[in-house]
């Protein structure tokens, strides 16, 4: 593997090119600090991008556990009590009834 500033490979970059067709690995350096990486072709690297691949599929052993979670939910909305009604504007504060019974009453009225 060789070391080289961002400088000497522009000035050298037809020899460098040639040692990377005889196998070599270049490592190219800006401010002491690696940049990049060059590396011969092979064309084992000729495939498709990762995006294009296809997932991998996760498979949970304990996916019983998420469906008992589930299922509790579940049941544990039915069990609950109905939300409590906010007053009318027209009615006076504080009564809490239900809006059905509230229509009942002004029907009979």
């Amino acid at each position: 593997m060789k070391t080289i500033t961002f400088t000497e490979f522009r000035r050298h970059a037809s020899t460098l090119l040639k040692e990377m067709e005889q196998g070599k690995r270049i490592i190219i350096m800006r401010h002491s600090k690696p940049v990049a990486e060059l590396i011969p072709y092979t064309p084992e690297t000729d495939r498709l991008p990762a995006w294009k691949q296809p997932g991998i599929k996760l498979a949970l052993a304990r996916a019983e556990l998420s469906a008992a979670i589930l299922a509790e939910r579940e049941s544990n909305l039915h069990q609950l009590s109905p939300p409590l009604c906010l007053p009318a504007p027209d009615s006076p504060q504080g009564t809490n009834e239900a809006p059905t019974q509230r229509q009942q009453q002004d029907d009979q009225q």
